[in-house]
């Protein structure tokens, strides 16, 4: 059923999936096991049609993903790890975009999602994928293409004393393109540190932290997030509430009609 030779995947200099060949047949379970780095993610989004290769093929069901790409996606079942396009939006942000492009092709969808938009706060969709260490924190608040985005990082255990200082490494790696695009080395703060930083555009990125105290082990922090490049879809949001209030004004007029029919039957 999925027949993948000689994959391959290479961003830039940095070679993340090399030469991978393998065969899934029917009724067989498949796992990939391997430390962070190792390729796993990136031959998924390859095997399931989100990420081209650099070279080789992947067949699903005799299905080509890249020249049979909506016969291939139309039998595979996939739930990735996070929706990283979307992870930096709020629940009512997120709904918003997906309910105007629902309402282009399909509807009946808007019912749920704008229901979903009623209920719904301004609460985070936080997908972000992050490794501290017990004792620092990075935080990163929400990444948009263009505007100022919250870097914080913090010592849990830091003594706050004048004269007791960390030393504080920080870097900033665009994924994609394998670059560093902002980095600074052990510069003195006092156990704590914020900046706002501006992503120049839509990709995921790693942030690395490592904070250095006299006496202690280096401690290292890790987040990836993803920067969006999207604006609230403010205007697909209006036809998706008018389409919503129609459906529940003509429910209360079929209501009603049904109810006088049935009044008039026994009258008579």
């Amino acid at each position: 059923m999925i027949d993948i030779k000689g994959l391959g995947k290479s961003y830039g200099a940095l070679l993340a999936v090399d030469n991978l060949s393998f065969r899934v047949g029917e009724g067989e379970v498949l796992g990939f096991l391997g430390p962070n780095g190792a390729g796993k993610s990136t031959t998924m989004k390859m095997l399931t049609g989100f990420l081209a290769p650099s070279r080789g093929s992947v067949s699903i069901c005799g299905f080509d993903i890249e020249s049979q790409a909506m016969e291939a996606k139309k039998i595979i079942g996939y739930l990735p790890e996070g929706a990283p396009c979307y992870g930096d939006m709020t629940v009512k942000f997120f709904l918003g975009f997906i309910a105007g492009r629902v309402f282009t092709s399909a509807p009946k969808g808007i019912v749920i999602i704008v229901f979903a938009l009623l209920a719904a706060s301004g609460t985070r969709a936080d997908n972000n994928s992050s490794e501290n260490d017990a004792g620092a924190a990075l935080e990163v608040g929400p990444a948009m293409v263009g505007q100022p985005t919250l870097v914080h990082w913090r010592f849990k255990n830091h003594i706050d004393s004048a004269s007791s200082r960390v030393l504080l490494s920080l870097a900033i790696v665009h994924l994609e393109k394998a670059k560093t695009v902002f980095e600074v080395e052990r510069i003195p703060v006092p156990g704590e540190f914020a900046m706002n930083f501006q992503f120049t555009d839509g990709a995921e990125y790693r942030l690395v932290a490592i904070g250095e105290e006299a006496g202690s082990t280096p401690i290292r922090s890790e987040k990836i997030i993803s920067a969006s490049a999207l604006e609230p879809p403010t205007k697909a949001m209006i036809p998706a509430f008018a389409y919503f209030i129609g459906l529940i004004a003509l429910g209360l007029i079929a209501g009603r009609w049904s109810k006088r029919r049935d009044t008039v039957k026994r009258e008579e």
